[in-house]
């Protein structure tokens, strides 16, 4: 795709920001264009991604943050990942999926030691955003993927704590 294509999609995607909630149709056409965009690395988007993470809908934060840390590389001491540990710490939508997607995304954009992540894993509410913040410490404390899977299974059948 060229910046042309790049830059008409990131428009019908602001667009449909602010449009009323699409049919079944148009919202996947959405989310494809967000995904599109943040596969190209297109940075144009990136600002549009982080000021969606503000976004009153729950689908629009949890998909930003999705497109942001799964496809840009951003400092780990700076803004955008600070936005991100404040979402993980507090942000309500979703049914915890907000918050463990954040989680997600700092196991692989953070360093040793975030306390965000060390925080969620002993306050969390919920179960899962705990289990997601254990896998994301382990991960950037440089445990393999396999015994990362490993250990949070483990949590998940009670054979351990995190």
């Amino acid at each position: 795709m060229d910046t042309g294509e790049l830059r008409e999609m990131l428009d019908a995607v602001k667009v449909a920001q602010h449009a009323p909630r699409e049919d079944n149709a148009a919202h996947q056409k959405t989310w494809s264009n967000m995904h599109a965009l943040a596969e190209a690395r297109f940075l144009p988007a990136l600002d549009f991604f982080v000021s969606c993470l503000d976004d009153d809908r729950w689908e629009w934060r949890i998909n930003a943050l999705r497109c942001i840390g799964f496809h840009y590389r951003f400092p780990a001491d700076g803004a955008i990942a600070e936005k991100i540990r404040r979402m993980l710490l507090t942000d309500v939508g979703g049914f915890g999926q907000v918050r463990m997607a954040a989680a997600s995304v700092l196991g692989g954009r953070s360093t040793w030691p975030d306390l965000a992540l060390e925080t969620a894993l002993k306050t969390d509410p919920d179960e899962d955003v705990r289990r997601v913040a254990f896998a994301a410490l382990l991960t950037i404390g440089g445990i393999p993927y396999k015994v990362v899977r490993a250990e949070v299974q483990k949590t998940k059948v009670g054979e351990s704590q995190p």
